[in-house]
């Protein structure tokens, strides 16, 4: 399972989003079934966009949605309105080559 998520953040919503990410992030690097996670964007910090690879989609949703702290940011994005724009995509992977820091991300085996 892929995941995709890209956001451009409002002026207002700016520092309130940035202030939560070190949590979210700590959380994310312990999360059960995280195979890779990539921090991207055109403007990163105006419009911030996260890659991500998961064994299967309940491993992605009990990160994103499962009480946790993303959980009450993402809630707190969509009530306060700190985005002008965002998307949320999830998608299948077919195939992958390529490896991130020595390793095949959507097998996790050591690269040789």
């Amino acid at each position: 399972m892929v995941a995709i998520t890209r956001a451009r953040l409002r002026l207002r919503g700016f520092l309130n989003f940035w202030a939560r990410v070190p949590a979210i992030n700590r959380r994310l690097l312990r999360a059960p079934g995280l195979r890779a996670a990539l921090g991207i964007g055109e403007l990163p910090w105006i419009r911030p966009v996260t890659f991500s690879v998961w064994d299967d989609a309940a491993s992605l949703e009990q990160f994103a949605w499962a009480g946790s702290n993303h959980q009450a940011a993402a809630r707190a994005a969509l009530a306060r309105r700190w985005f002008a724009e965002d998307l949320f995509f999830r998608f299948a992977a077919v195939g992958a080559a390529g490896t991130l820091d020595g390793r095949e991300p959507a097998f996790g085996f050591t690269a040789s």
